[in-house]
């Protein structure tokens, strides 16, 4: 656990970039990607992550920023039966739009790092 948050799972991770709502194909809605909605492999892009927020027509309606574009996210699901691998999500700095779709996922092998991947904490909610 980092800073008392831990990595979503992959279902928790979908959930949220789709705000709950099914058969949506990016986090900000149906529209296809554009140099407004998220940081991604198009022309006259940053060519690196950028900070986040910083494409805020992309978030999510429930204002979660950068679910698509900008860097890979690791989740806390291993992919399929592959002990090495993790599963990362939501497309990055250097993808292809067609790679931003909140159903895009990737594997990757957990011992390596790589400059496009990067992650995001999920913190339990206590009640009082």
């Amino acid at each position: 656990m980092w800073n008392k948050g831990r990595l979503p799972k992959e279902k928790e991770w979908e959930f949220a970039a789709r705000a709950g709502r099914e058969g949506v194909k990016y986090p900000w809605g149906a529209d296809e990607p554009n140099e407004r909605l998220a940081n991604y492999d198009y022309q006259d892009s940053p060519g690196r992550p950028t900070p986040v927020g910083l494409y805020p027509a992309g978030a999510t309606p429930a204002g979660l920023y950068d679910m698509a574009g900008n860097v890979l996210e690791w989740v806390e699901d291993q992919y399929a039966e592959e002990a090495d691998s993790a599963v990362l999500r939501g497309g990055g700095w250097c993808y292809y739009a067609r790679f931003l779709r909140v159903s895009n996922r990737f594997r990757f092998n957990r011992a390596e790092r790589n400059f496009v991947i990067g992650f995001r904490c999920v913190r339990e909610l206590v009640s009082l």
